[in-house]
């Protein structure tokens, strides 16, 4: 049966991105976007784009594992960023194919939703062309809506799918689908008398994770993400017009690729990264590596330093600093 998840999105804290790395591993756009450019040219707009880069770490679900429940906290604008209909499912393993079922249809308080369990053969492209046999959940939701007490409503609309793959040795594979080449998947809350309500998410596309040993990368092309509540809305397109890789790995977490977001606080656009050096945490939550962002004809390079303070390098020769509280502070928390 359909495991519900009544999550606000309002309350999910976004973990900070360089513990996150250390952690066990388990958007709307596409190519129109590539043309909307981000101003990388001071010191600000830098702290900004780390602070998203951060927050889009975790909605990749690179970091992917137990969520503690949400907390009743206040809003935070970095929780905005961090998806509860991704969030709530998950890139780990399904059981293997012994527990494989025919669709089933089951009514909801309104609507209804089909699921079903199946082995079937299924190409990674993202990663290579190797033809794997995963195992398979399939969900298609009609207008589905369950009602809870105090005004509480969830409303599920279009398709979702998981599969994986999981030998004995070697690599692990999984991926995630969201709505179908023509439609969206939907999630909604509404909750009666709350100002915060109703949100509603929107997700269409594909993200595919590999887990090896000693590292775990999440990739996407063209993976789109809408999000509206009360005064507030966002897109995201993880891979806009450029495959999005991120990996984590003993050496460090990696971004290359290209990422378009665009909110009612900030404007947005579509930048690309490049690691040069991967980001690790060598001591005491401290950051080193090197990342290059990109941005129409403007670019930063930052140079995250054994102190926590880093360097930042600007396309037109100039250059800035950032202490470690101004560095720690934009990865805490998105202005987005």
């Amino acid at each position: 049966m359909k495991a519900h998840f009544h999550r606000p999105l309002r309350t999910l804290g976004a973990p900070f991105l360089f513990a996150a790395v250390s952690a066990a591993l388990a958007g709307c756009g596409g190519d129109g976007h590539s043309a909307r450019s981000v101003s990388l040219s001071s010191k600000d707009d830098v702290l900004r784009e780390l602070g998203n880069l951060s927050a889009f770490v975790d909605f990749s679900g690179l970091t992917d594992g137990p969520t503690p429940p949400a907390a009743a906290t206040a809003s935070t604008t970095k929780a905005r960023f961090v998806g509860t209909a991704l969030k709530s499912r998950t890139l780990a393993p399904l059981r293997a194919a012994v527990g494989a079922k025919a669709a089933t249809v089951y009514d909801c308080d309104s609507g209804s939703y089909s699921e079903e369990t199946l082995s079937g053969t299924y190409t990674f492209a993202l990663f290579d062309s190797t033809p794997r046999t995963v195992s398979i959940y399939r969900e298609e939701n009609n207008q589905c809506v369950f009602v809870y007490e105090g005004g509480y409503r969830e409303i599920y609309d279009g398709h979702y799918e998981r599969g994986s793959y999981t030998p004995e040795t070697g690599d692990q594979y999984a991926y995630l689908r969201f709505g179908t080449a023509n439609s969206v998947y939907r999630y909604r809350e509404e909750l009666s008398g709350d100002s915060d309500y109703p949100s509603t998410e929107e997700l269409q596309g594909l993200l595919e994770r590999r887990a090896g040993d000693s590292d775990a990368e999440v990739r996407a092309d063209d993976f789109r993400y809408h999000y509206t509540e009360p005064g507030y809305n966002a897109d995201i397109t993880l891979g806009d017009g450029e495959l999005m890789k991120l990996l984590t790995a003993d050496t460090g977490l990696r971004a290359d690729g290209s990422i378009y977001y665009s909110t009612s606080v900030c404007r947005g656009g579509t930048l690309r990264y490049t690691t040069t050096t991967p980001i690790s945490i060598p001591q005491e939550g401290t950051a080193q590596g090197v990342l290059k962002m990109e941005s129409g004809k403007e670019s930063a390079t930052v140079t995250l330093n054994a102190d926590g303070s880093a360097t930042v390098q600007f396309a037109d020769g100039s250059s800035t600093t950032l202490t470690a509280g101004e560095v720690l502070a934009a990865l805490d928390e998105s202005p987005c």
